[in-house]
Formats: C-alpha cells, sequence, structure tokens
C-alpha cells in the first residue's frame, strides 16, 4: 500500500536517507575492548627482573640478562623501553587499531658498578614518561626499590 502512495524517486531518497542514519551511527558508536597486555618488542616481565637485587646485581648481569638498554646515562642510569598493546578501539565501519602504552624499567646504577636502585615506570592516561622519570633521576621518586 505505502509502495502505491510513493513514487520511485521517493522510496529511492527514503532509503538514502536510511542508510545514512544508519551509516552515522555505525560510525559514531564505537568500540573499545581492554584486553591483557599483550604483544611488544623487548618486552620486560616482572618475572624478567625478579635478578635483580640492589648492592648486589652488576651491571655485567644487567647487560647480559637484559641486553643493551634503550638509553644511557655517563653508564650511571639505564632506561629500558618497550610498548605493549593493552586493548583496541574501533569505529564502527571506519576501522580501527591498538590501544599502546609504553613501560620503562629505569636502573641507577652505584660508582662500584653494582645496582643502586631501579623502578618500573607505567605512565597511563595523564602521567608523562620524562617527568615520572625526571623525578626518580632526581631522587623526588621514594616508590623505588633502594640500596639496603
Amino acid at each position: 500500500m505505502i509502495t502505491r502512495l510513493m513514487g520511485k524517486d521517493m522510496r529511492i531518497a527514503c532509503l538514502a536517507r536510511w542508510l545514512t542514519v544508519f551509516t552515522i551511527i555505525a560510525l559514531v558508536n564505537g568500540c573499545l575492548m581492554p584486553t591483557p597486555p599483550h604483544g611488544g618488542f623487548g618486552v620486560i616481565t616482572s618475572d624478567s627482573i625478579d635478578f635483580l637485587r640492589p648492592a648486589t646485581t652488576t651491571r655485567a648481569d644487567v647487560l647480559l640478562r637484559l641486553g643493551n638498554p634503550n638509553h644511557r646515562s655517563d653508564e650511571q642510569f639505564f632506561v629500558y623501553r618497550w610498548t605493549r598493546v593493552h586493548g583496541f578501539v574501533s569505529v564502527g565501519f571506519a576501522g580501527g587499531g591498538d590501544i599502546q602504552k609504553e613501560h620503562f624499567l629505569a636502573i641507577e646504577f652505584a660508582p662500584e658498578n653494582h645496582v643502586k636502585r631501579l623502578k618500573l615506570i607505567d605512565p597511563w592516561i595523564f602521567q608523562t614518561p620524562r617527568t615520572i622519570l625526571a623525578d626518580w633521576l632526581a631522587g623526588k621518586d621514594e616508590n623505588d626499590i633502594r640500596e639496603p
């Protein structure tokens, strides 16, 4: 009955409007899917740093177990950096991608070449890794493992 009342052009226009509405709804309604951390290259897990003991682990032990750091500062500080996937986001038909988070391991060595202190740094949304690392390097952050 309705098709008799509407002409062919009106039906095509109506169909086009509905398709546009559904497309906009699909694009606007995205999806965020958190996942356990996975993937990455050069990932350092908490199990892989159990060997680090202040006042006993040497610089050579660290280099043998973890390899070369991403950043060195006068051989006194080592900083390892890696990225892991923590979830996925999709935006309707427009596509999506993964949500990555950077992680850091900072190690300070005493003049005798043994580990003085270390810290795992996991910055999140409003934190900048450089600020956290700078505070730690300056000794302002007390949430680390220190020499006994």
